[in-house]
């Protein structure tokens, strides 16, 4: 079972998350666990891991709190998509630092 929200600190936060075993225990979701959920792969996971190393038999918060600040990508693409094939945008402009805006 999954609640909305992924928090930088799911073991204190009311609206965390939590997987149900087969035993009737529940149990959190590990850092990677997370980062899959927000769409990354495991060689990014991997990449940070050697950025922040965990200690033996420890949680990383530090891996929480990133997969926590991210948006899944694939789900702001599909809102993209939607926004692009429904013709509501109708003006793509280049602001003055080169960052492309869209305009409806």
């Amino acid at each position: 079972m999954f609640v909305k929200q992924i928090t930088e600190r799911p073991d204190r936060c009311p609206s965390a998350g939590v997987f149900k075993m087969d035993d009737g225990r529940y149990r959190y979701p590990t850092e990677r666990e997370w980062w899959r959920l927000m769409g990354f792969d495991d060689e990014d996971f991997d990449l940070m891991l050697k950025e922040f190393p965990q200690k033996e038999n420890c949680r990383s918060s530090t891996l929480y709190a990133l997969a926590g600040n991210s948006i899944v990508v694939q789900e702001l693409e599909a809102i993209f998509e939607v926004i692009l094939n429904e013709d509501y945008a109708t003006d793509f402009i280049t602001n003055t630092t080169g960052q492309l805006q869209l305009i409806c």
